[in-house]
């Protein structure tokens, strides 16, 4: 299997801080330990990027379909008072008159969803990763296809049909039972 090793100067800074806080020296935040991230995990990881670059590549062609301006500046606008959070979708009412307008403003939710998620997400791939390779790798893969499933359906113009992809909350309830597999080993490791 191949893998790759983190250099253990990653994190020095933060285990010193950890250490001198809590005048502990656990041997799993040794610097001088490093962690290897098998291939599988960080091809999973890869695919995640491919998935949302696919979502934010449709979400740019629903825009130009439905001649939806990027989103404003606001500072270089009178509509100050509105959240910039607002501003990347279509107009409400222009989204009711147009069902190109609404089927943009599902494109995009679809692939703002995907991002509320994605940090997490990875941070579970790759802790989980650690110790259950496979096991991460397999409910990731899960977990991006019910993604793509979601945003599949979402992007019908059917906001119901996002329901569809709800089956990768298998992959992601795994991904936790990974991760905090992962961790309480560490934890025993280190005060067994």
């Amino acid at each position: 299997m191949a893998t790759i090793t983190i250099p253990a100067e990653y994190g020095y800074v933060c285990v010193n801080t950890f250490r001198s806080l809590l005048s502990l020296n656990p041997p799993c935040f040794n610097p001088t330990n490093t962690t290897t991230i098998p291939t599988q995990v960080l091809g999973v990881g890869f695919l995640s990027n491919i998935l949302n670059v696919y979502l934010g590549v449709q979400v740019g062609n629903a825009r130009k379909s439905a001649q939806v301006p990027y989103p404003y500046r606001p500072e270089t606008q009178s509509h100050l008072s509105l959240s910039p959070t607002l501003l990347v979708y279509a107009d409400m009412a222009a989204a009711e008159a147009d069902p190109k307008k609404k089927l943009f403003n599902c494109y995009q939710r679809s692939h703002q969803n995907f991002l509320e998620g994605y940090p997490s997400f990875l941070l579970l791939l790759l802790s989980g990763g650690v110790k259950h390779p496979i096991a991460s790798a397999v409910a990731g893969a899960l977990f991006l296809a019910g993604r793509f499933a979601y945003a599949k359906g979402y992007q019908t113009g059917d906001p119901t049909k996002r329901a569809r992809g709800n089956f990768g909350y298998i992959g992601l309830l795994t991904l936790w039972g990974t991760t905090i597999s992962t961790v309480v080993s560490m934890i025993y490791s280190t005060y067994a």
